[in-house]
């Protein structure tokens, strides 16, 4: 009858309560105190109809243990307190003692002692908001608020248990499991502050649960979507290598990886499954949404201008271009304190390109980032631009190069680095004569005077060819680099047998490769007598092949002292051989050399007179030789 629940429910529930609170008092927490509780699942009616006011009543009383926040002194300390003013502790796991004492740190009374059926019963019949109950999600609700101080964040251990705890119900294949971490300030950074969670929402369609129903985001979620500039940061979960490289510089968006792997271990659970959870998180559906992701090839190319000065950033109108960097050659002061990349550092990128970008560096075209000139400057990176490995170089063969605008790589650590990267063959070109040709044609082609003269619609090899013909004049305008010693050393360089076979290293010498290296003005004559105190770095008598009168090649074995242009002065047969066989260059007899050559010139005073009794012996030699070689009317 209405009678009869109403004296259960106003007078024995609240009557009952306060024998249980006198009760505590009389017997303390003890099995026979926890024992007065009734906490079957289900009682028959009536006496089912107490249970609800019973448990509201004792919800408001003190009537369990729980510790002290409050307590003085390092001991922990419980005291009798009403349920409504404390927390039951979580259903599913125990509460790690780390855990435990972060959540003291926040005033947060934490239930002790009390059986689980006990803990379960004011759970099932008390209103939902008038006791609390330790989870991942309360522990979220209490950290994101911002209207109040959080003492338990001033800890790296507290905040350490913390996020292990509110990351563990976050499901990584839910891509709505980021909205349940909104706001919530445990993003531990690498430079001791700590960042916010944020839910990005996607905007390419409504997210679902796993079922496949949609799944709407929680309250705390349901705000208006953030503009771009009003989400904050992306952190970003880096590898032991990053730390090294960035946390002088991008500490604020790094999270601090040393904490979550263990730096300050606790009791309650392994902190490295913190770092893996978190990653797992970042790396599922979930780590789409959130503000919160893994390093990778992007996030690196996000950091270049806090590693390199903003100064070397592309202009607005360069990255039209596809630049992200300024595209040119920069001065390199790693010792000056103007922010510029140390060797280490700039070997430790690029070592981390290769690891994260083997595939692809588009994303850091133009920034400055190959060391040349003798560790001075930084020459950007350019998509087959004028730089080659800088491997067995001459002095003199790098001066020929500098001349034609070719830059080569400074030996050291930080090349050995960038060398070992899968596509560098795509910015940096081999030390072979293909690559210093192709580097002196790209360096060319970035003269605005020689692309202007380009037609738009002109094919790649007219553009070529175009600019290569800009590379001639660049070695021979430049008396200093271009100085014989260095042409004499390019020469060598270029003809070598192996360079023009099939195969070759770098592409093969022919075609427009070929017709380039007749065009340089590295060919030196053998000069007449009145040239013969001419200075050393002097470069007359260097021609191309193309030059007229046209240069030859003297017999083997031929008497120096008795040529003279434009016989060809080379650096042994096998020079000789290449020319002849792949460039063109036509090898005279001995009979004609001298008869169109040395007499000639004899009688021309071009021969100095010392060599006049040798000249003579050696046209006697060759009539001698025609005479006996003579076999009858048949040579005739």
């Amino acid at each position: 009858s209405e009678w009869n629940q109403a004296l259960l429910e106003d007078a024995c529930a609240p009557a009952y309560a306060k024998t249980l609170e006198a009760a505590a008092k009389q017997l303390g927490p003890t099995s026979a105190f926890y024992a007065l509780f009734p906490t079957a699942p289900s009682h028959n009616a009536p006496w089912s109809l107490i249970l609800p006011p019973l448990y509201s009543n004792l919800s408001r009383i003190p009537c369990l243990r729980a510790t002290d926040p409050f307590s003085p002194g390092p001991e922990v300390v419980a005291r009798w307190v009403a349920p409504a003013a404390a927390m039951f502790p979580d259903a599913d796991k125990p509460t790690p003692p780390a855990l435990a004492y972060a959540l003291r740190a926040e005033g947060i009374w934490l239930v002790e002692g009390a059986p689980k059926d006990v803990c379960e019963s004011f759970a099932r019949h008390c209103e939902p908001d008038a006791v609390r109950q330790l989870s991942p999600s309360a522990v979220r609700a209490i950290l994101r608020r911002t209207d109040v101080p959080h003492p338990a964040l001033d800890s790296r251990k507290r905040v350490l248990a913390l996020l292990e705890y509110v990351l563990s119900d976050v499901n990584p294949a839910d891509p709505m499991g980021a909205a349940d971490l909104e706001g919530v300030p445990l993003v531990a950074l690498a430079d001791g502050t700590l960042g916010r969670f944020a839910f990005l929402r996607s905007s390419e369609g409504e997210s679902k649960r796993p079922d496949g129903e949609p799944k709407r985001p929680p309250s705390h979620a349901t705000r208006p979507p953030p503009r771009e500039c009003e989400r904050g940061p992306t952190y970003l979960i880096p590898h032991a290598s990053e730390i090294e490289l960035l946390c002088e510089c991008a500490g604020d968006v790094l999270v601090d990886r040393e904490l979550l792997c263990g730096g300050e271990p606790w009791d309650g659970g392994d902190s490295l499954t913190c770092l893996a959870r978190l990653e797992r998180i970042c790396l599922g559906p979930a780590g789409a949404e959130l503000n919160v992701r893994t390093f990778d090839g992007d996030a690196l190319a996000s950091m270049m201008p806090r590693i390199m000065p903003r100064q070397w950033a592309a202009h607005p109108i360069q990255r039209v271009n596809g630049y992200v960097g300024c595209g040119r050659v920069v001065e390199w002061r790693p010792n000056a304190k103007e922010g510029h990349p140390t060797p280490a550092i700039l070997a430790l990128l690029w070592r981390r390109l290769a690891a994260l970008c083997g595939e692809n560096l588009s994303a850091f075209q133009g920034w400055p980032m190959l060391p040349i000139g003798g560790g001075g400057s930084l020459a950007p990176l350019i998509p087959h631009g004028p730089v080659v490995r800088g491997e067995g170089w001459t002095e003199n063969t790098r001066d020929a190069l500098l001349a034609m605008r070719v830059q080569s790589l400074d030996e050291g650590d930080v090349s050995a680095a960038i060398v070992s990267h899968p596509k560098i063959g795509d910015y940096v070109r081999p030390a072979t004569a293909a690559g210093v040709l192709d580097s002196a044609v790209a360096a060319a082609a970035l003269d605005p005077d020689v692309a202007a003269s380009v037609p738009a619609d002109a094919s790649p090899e007219e553009r070529w060819r175009a600019a290569a013909r800009a590379v001639p004049e660049a070695l021979a305008s430049n008396a200093t680099l271009g100085a014989a010693p260095n042409r004499r050393a390019l020469r060598a360089f270029l003809i070598q047998k192996r360079w023009f076979a099939r195969g070759a290293p770098g592409g093969t010498v022919e075609g427009a490769r070929l017709d380039l290296v007749r065009s340089l003005p590295i060919f030196e004559t053998y000069q007449s007598a009145a040239s013969h105190h001419k200075d050393a770095d002097s470069t007359e008598g260097f021609v191309c092949l193309a030059s007229v009168p046209t240069p030859l090649l003297a017999p083997a074995g031929a008497d120096e002292d008795l040529l003279h242009p434009p016989f060809l002065r080379l650096d042994g047969e096998s020079e000789a051989s290449i020319l002849e066989t792949h460039a063109a260059v036509v090898r005279v007899t001995n009979a004609a050399m001298l008869s169109d050559g040395v007499l000639p010139a004899l009688a021309q005073g071009r021969l100095h007179p010392s060599a006049a009794p040798r000249a003579l012996d050696a046209v006697l030699a060759a009539l001698s030789d025609a005479k006996a070689s003579w076999t009858g009317a048949g040579d005739v």
